[in-house]
């Protein structure tokens, strides 16, 4: 039994290397068998080794990129979570689908609509004459009032335009 754990050890002992457990062993005594076998065997055995080691590394590269991959899976995930709420925020938590379907509806009914189309059109050149109008007067006399006034049931935020800047 002595003799079987010096001929497992001494290929480690000549090596430097440390064993690597149970699964060590039968190729070292496969090493020792071949070396008392002749050159012819050894060179095989030698290739076998080379092959268990290089598999063995490439194992744990596979297990060191299988770590990175998953720690970058949770980083990609935490990005597309920071995302997701902040996309929630803007839309007041509506889906943004929804809402894309939403606008495309409204132009599609509109794309054919000629007679809401010439309204809007109408109503857009009178309110932006009637604001050029107010801009024209302002710069002429700086107590003009203001162009659009609240409607009474709604009392939103008054502001007044004075020297030092926006008042309310």
């Amino acid at each position: 039994m002595k003799d079987l754990a010096k001929k497992i050890s001494l290929p480690e002992a000549t090596t430097g290397e440390a064993p690597m457990g149970p699964r060590s062993q039968p190729a070292n005594a496969e090493l020792d068998q071949t070396r008392a076998l002749g050159p012819e065997m050894t060179a095989q055995t030698s290739l076998k080794v080379t092959e268990q080691k290089s598999a063995l590394s490439a194992s744990c590269a596979t297990a060191e990129t299988d770590v990175r991959a998953a720690e970058d899976h949770y980083a990609y995930l935490s990005i597309d979570r920071a995302f997701k709420a902040n996309l929630a925020r803007l839309t007041v938590g509506l889906s943004p689908p929804v809402l894309a379907e939403q606008a495309y509806d409204w132009l599609a009914h509109l794309a054919i609509s000629p007679g809401k189309q010439l309204q809007l059109v109408e109503k857009w050149l009178r309110e932006t004459a009637r604001f050029s109008s107010y801009v024209a007067q302002n710069l002429v006399n700086p107590d003009t009032p203001p162009c659009i006034s609240p409607l009474p049931h709604e009392g939103g935020l008054r502001v007044k335009l004075g020297s030092g800047g926006l008042t309310t």
